[in-house]
């Protein structure tokens, strides 16, 4: 009697085989294989693509190279005894002038600028509540180039300053409002950025991808706790306006 051993039975003419022969386990296995190769497969894309989603994220969340190098070139710590007491901020280089915030240097006769090089002292050479800006003499920093093209919502932009008084820091965020300026205590139009600012950042630059300034940090909504800044087109146009370069003096000084 030929007996014929197939996979796991013995089978012969009176009792044939009715379970699995070799070719139909190597097909179930064959399939077993390709499903998981398959599921490998969709897992390693899956992983690339979240990967490359995160990369993605990172790069826009990231201030730009042009950004962050402009800022770091051009950016000073600024330390003044005001009005207020001793304030600390940032002021950065223009052409022909350092610009910072009005209320950084209200009174002040003299302000310390420290770029991480040299420390040097500036005179306040002209200053504005309405839009809070402030003008002193300039230093050997390189400027920065003030954007043609105004900020419009939807904008990723960079915040330059020194929190705290502390090294330069860089933020990343988003113009979400070109907006009046009364309701935030200013008299020009403001930009209202998606971005967490604290004490040290006033009077830093807000940059466009190029690096170039669509604005000056000025202070922090305190509804939203969203950055409040003054719009690189109002600067322009008060630096091209000497006859209001008066520096603000400090109420005493009113009285005297």
């Amino acid at each position: 009697m030929d007996h014929l051993i197939g996979a796991g039975w013995i089978c012969s003419p009176s009792a044939p085989c009715g379970g699995p022969t070799f070719d139909g386990v190597w097909t179930w296995i064959d399939r077993v294989i390709r499903g998981g190769v398959v599921i490998f497969m969709i897992s390693a894309i899956a992983t690339l693509a979240l990967d490359r989603l995160e990369r993605d994220r990172a790069a826009a969340e990231a201030p730009t190279l042009d950004a962050a190098a402009a800022a770091a070139a051009s950016t000073a710590r600024l330390t003044a005894l005001t009005c207020a007491g001793h304030v600390r901020g940032t002021a950065f280089a223009v052409e022909g002038a350092m610009v910072t915030n009005e209320h950084l240097v209200a009174g002040a006769d003299a302000v310390r600028l420290d770029d991480g090089r040299v420390t040097v002292e500036r005179a306040v050479v002209g200053a504005t509540d309405g839009s809070d800006l402030a003008a002193l003499e300039q230093t050997s920093l390189p400027p920065l180039v003030l954007a043609d093209s105004p900020a419009a919502a939807g904008d990723p932009v960079t915040v330059a300053g020194h929190p705290g008084g502390g090294p330069l820091r860089l933020r990343h965020g988003t113009v979400q409002l070109v907006t009046d300026g009364p309701a935030f205590g200013f008299t020009t139009p403001v930009l209202v950025v998606d971005v967490v600012i604290e004490e040290g950042f006033s009077g830093g630059p807000v940059l466009d991808a190029s690096g170039e300034v669509v604005g000056v940090l000025a202070a922090v909504d305190a509804v939203t706790g969203l950055a409040i800044a003054t719009p690189s087109s109002v600067l322009d146009d008060w630096l091209g306006r000497p006859a209001a370069t008066v520096p603000s003096p400090c109420p005493d000084q009113l009285s005297d």
